[in-house]
């Protein structure tokens, strides 16, 4: 009984072993399979297929490049510049209520002061053995010293 499991583990083994190369010669070596030319798969709105783009001159290549992301990096500025106007209407309004500070040591908090809250430090020398920041986001007032 014990020959026939220990037989039945090793072939369980080396089939194991036969798929697994298998598998990694056909994600390596095996052919591309590519679109068919009559779908659209693959091919983005306004894009011709190749057949049609080979006539087009190559300056009209060059200049023709597409950006997926340019909208949302145009929505994501025009978004900042609306907050930090709003930021800045409201840090002139009446006295601050809450008082925040933020003592770093590390990168995370000097990262999350001039990234997220993006605010200045001062003295702006990097070498600085104290430096310190402060911004007002509507009623509360955030302080930051890295030391």
């Amino acid at each position: 009984m014990r020959l026939t499991r220990k037989r039945l583990c090793s072939f369980l083994i080396a089939l194991y072993c036969l798929f697994s190369l298998y598998a990694a010669y056909h994600v390596f070596f095996g052919r591309r399979r590519q679109a068919p030319a009559g779908s659209p798969r693959g091919l983005r709105k306004g894009a011709a297929p190749a057949r049609e783009r080979r006539g087009r001159e190559q300056s009209t290549l060059e200049s023709e490049e597409w950006n997926p992301w340019e909208g949302d990096e145009k929505n994501e500025q025009q978004h900042r510049f609306k907050t930090s106007l709003q930021i800045l209407d409201k840090s002139t309004k009446g006295k601050t209520d809450l008082s925040v500070q933020i003592w770093g040591k590390a990168a995370i908090g000097l990262y999350l002061w001039e990234h997220i809250f993006e605010g200045l430090l001062d003295p702006s020398d990097v070498t600085a053995q104290w430096r310190e920041g402060k911004s007002i986001v509507g009623r509360t007032q955030y302080r930051y010293w890295l030391y």
